[in-house]
């Protein structure tokens, strides 16, 4: 899985390599990609080019099989159901990813619901393309 990342995580500098020099690309290998490996490239991609980010964005693990304890014992220890895969603290947003095919469960409709009318803007991905446009279009490019 680790060589597979850094396979990526070169072609995530390839790409903005590419687009720092005024050319538009669209990147469509990530059809073939399960959502744990968009997640992880974007995670990777966000990382290495915006390092002021560490620690201020993050994955909250509440998703996976679980008995009916462990379920109980997350949910009364503040596990919210439907929080999307990336919250970004500063400024707040959350990005939910999706591959092609894919579709928000009612739980994590309820969340984009109450955190858009919160005023806090909420992204369902479903590229590594469409990831880096919002992400730069809110952190600005870098280069």
């Amino acid at each position: 899985f680790a060589s597979w990342i850094q396979l990526q995580v070169r072609k995530l500098k390839k790409i903005q390599q590419k687009r720092m020099s005024g050319i538009r690309i669209t990147v469509n290998y990530h059809f073939d990609m399960s959502e744990a490996q968009l997640q992880a490239e974007c995670f990777m991609w966000t990382w290495n080019t915006y390092p002021h980010l560490r620690r201020l964005f993050f994955h909250p693990h509440n998703e996976g099989r679980k008995t009916v304890k462990k379920a109980v014992m997350d949910r009364s220890g503040g596990v919210v159901p439907g929080i999307p895969d990336f919250v970004f603290l500063s400024p707040p947003m959350g990005i939910e990813f999706k591959i092609p095919g894919e579709k928000q469960n009612e739980d994590q409709k309820k969340v984009e619901e109450v955190w858009v009318k919160a005023g806090i803007p909420y992204h369902v991905v479903m590229s590594v393309e469409q990831y880096i446009d919002i992400i730069e279009g809110v952190y600005g490019k870098k280069g």
